[in-house]
C-alpha cells in the first residue's frame, strides 16, 4: 500500500502519452480510466517497438524468422535511444494490426508500466483519500475504472 500525508500528493502534468501525472511521496504515478490507459499502451508501443516480442514483429513483417536476430539488433539500438524504428516500420505489413496484437497479448501494463517493471496499480492499493483525489482530477467516480502506473 502508498502512503503519503496530505501535503504529499500533487497534479503534476499531463504529458505520459495523455495520462494524468501524479507526485505522490515523492514518486512519480500516472492514472487514466481503462480507455485512455488503452490508447496510451497503443500510442507508446507505436513509438517503442523494442517493447513488443522479437516473433510478433516477424510475423507480422515480410521478413523471415531467419531475421530474427537482425530484428533484435535493430530494438536494441532502439533501446539505446536510436532512430532505428524508422527501419522496422517499412517491414511491417499492417502497424496497427502488429500494435493490437501486442497490447492484448502483453497487456497495457507491459508498455505504460515499464518503469515499475510491468506493473498496473489499481486505486485500492492507495489510501482511500488519494484514490478520492485521483478520482477527483480524472473526473471518474468509481477506482474500478482507473489505471495506475508507477513513472519513476
Amino acid at each position: 500500500m502508498v502512503t503519503a500525508t496530505r501535503t504529499d500528493i500533487q497534479k503534476s502534468h499531463d504529458d505520459f502519452y495523455g495520462l494524468t501525472c501524479f507526485l505522490i511521496n515523492g514518486k512519480e504515478y500516472a492514472a487514466a480510466s481503462i480507455e485512455q490507459a488503452e490508447l496510451a499502451a497503443r500510442e507508446l508501443a507505436k513509438e517503442c517497438l523494442d517493447l513488443v516480442d522479437t516473433a510478433l514483429i516477424l510475423k507480422h513483417s515480410c521478413l523471415p524468422p531467419q531475421a530474427a536476430s537482425i530484428v533484435r539488433y535493430v530494438q536494441d539500438g532502439l533501446r539505446g535511444g536510436g532512430d532505428e524504428v524508422d527501419l522496422l516500420i517499412p517491414v511491417i505489413h499492417n502497424l496497427d494490426a502488429l500494435i493490437d496484437e501486442a497490447v492484448v497479448t502483453f497487456g497495457r501494463s507491459h508498455f505504460l508500466g515499464v518503469f515499475a517493471n510491468g506493473i498496473e496499480l489499481s486505486l485500492v492499493q492507495f489510501p482511500q483519500w488519494i484514490a478520492d483525489f485521483i478520482l477527483q482530477e480524472l473526473g471518474l467516480e468509481s477506482s474500478e475504472q482507473v489505471c495506475v502506473y508507477q513513472l519513476a
